[in-house]
């Protein structure tokens, strides 16, 4: 990385006690399966419930956060299948075989949160509104299965209507890995992948039910606890120490932008900053971890058409070197693309938790 000499600057806040205990609270549900007794059960319902309610607490203070960013209509998406997933687990129909009304409030769950993975993938102004009502109508795609199961009464059995068949289930297998797989590669990976999986599992209730109608029946709280485990754990990563390698104003500002947007876009954003670096003949690039010295070009250019060539002279070179290392010229290139996601100042705060 650039002038490595220089230290290292970091951000971190101290992990507070509501996010430790919604991880411990999230994962109660996993003992009322080795300890199956109904007041273990009882208490993981309410502890899971607990934890639901502050992973809405996480959300919406994430939601006010992103104010004057594209990513605000995903933070919505994703509190609506938080709060579909407390009602589901308190209201739960217990003593009916296979808890279908739970199954349905988990299914609304599972189609809002996937409505929230893909709107992050539109998540750039303008256009995050329409592409929030695509997001909808998305939603009312996927409750089409549902319904048309609803529509076999006379063929499955009540237990068999909530159920998927192909072509469904591949397209929303695809949809599972382009969204979760969006954040694998960013410091929210492990949280990423606990979503992932309870997304996978849940839609693996939903492929031919007939047989295992009432056993599945147990395991609809798989997507609620995957939900409030994996934002617990987002929350925890997210006041984890950040380092930043020099130069620091630089990494700030993509760091963030990098882990909120995921690969999609920061994909695309470096690809476009290293264009436009490559064109200006600057000596630096933009990688996934920050930039890097281009160490083997000698001939530079800065804005208008001012050269700097080491040979010819070399304090202006070293000049133009030192305003390059500060990351000046690529910081603004960056600072002009983030701006189609949101205000940039919002972005750079997003590195700072309180």
């Amino acid at each position: 990385m650039i002038d490595k000499q220089v230290p290292k600057s970091s951000s971190s806040q101290p992990i507070t006690i509501h996010d430790t205990l919604a991880l411990a609270l999230g994962l109660m549900p996993l003992g009322s399966q080795i300890f199956n007794s109904r007041t273990w059960q009882t208490l993981a319902t309410w502890s899971l419930a607990l934890s639901l309610g502050l992973a809405l607490r996480n959300l919406f203070l994430v939601n006010r956060r992103l104010t004057g960013t594209a990513l605000r209509p995903a933070t919505v998406w994703a509190m609506v299948a938080v709060v579909c997933s407390i009602v589901a687990i308190v209201f739960a129909d217990v003593e009916v075989p296979g808890r279908p009304r739970q199954a349905i409030f988990v299914h609304l769950a599972f189609l809002t949160m996937l409505a929230s993975l893909v709107s992050v993938l539109g998540a750039r102004k303008p256009g995050e509104s329409a592409w929030a009502l695509l997001c909808g109508v998305f939603l009312v795609i996927g409750l089409l299965p549902m319904l048309e199961g609803i529509g076999l009464a006379k063929r499955f059995d009540t237990l068999d209507r909530l159920r998927l068949e192909s072509p469904w289930s591949y397209f929303l297998v695809l949809v599972i890995i382009a969204g979760a797989g969006n954040y694998l590669p960013t410091r929210y990976g492990f949280s990423a992948l606990i979503l992932g999986s309870g997304l996978g599992y849940h839609l693996s209730l939903l492929w031919k039910p007939d047989g295992r109608s009432e056993w599945r029946g147990d395991h609809w709280f798989v997507l609620p606890c995957s939900l409030a485990v994996s934002i617990a754990i987002g929350a925890i990563l997210a006041r984890r120490s950040r380092k930043y390698d020099p130069p620091m104003a630089f990494h700030r500002l993509w760091i963030p932008f990098r882990d909120a947007w995921g690969a999609a876009w920061a994909l695309r954003v470096l690809e476009r900053v290293n264009q436009t670096a490559a064109r200006n003949g600057w000596p630096e690039r933009l990688t996934w971890f920050g930039l890097v010295d281009v160490p083997e070009m000698q001939t530079e250019s800065i804005g208008d058409g001012l050269r700097l060539e080491s040979s010819s002279n070399p304090s202006e070179f070293e000049k133009g070197r030192e305003a390059f290392a500060n990351g000046v010229a690529l910081a603004a290139t960056l600072t002009v693309f983030l701006k189609r996601f949101g205000d940039p100042e919002t972005i750079r705060n997003l590195g700072h938790h309180e």
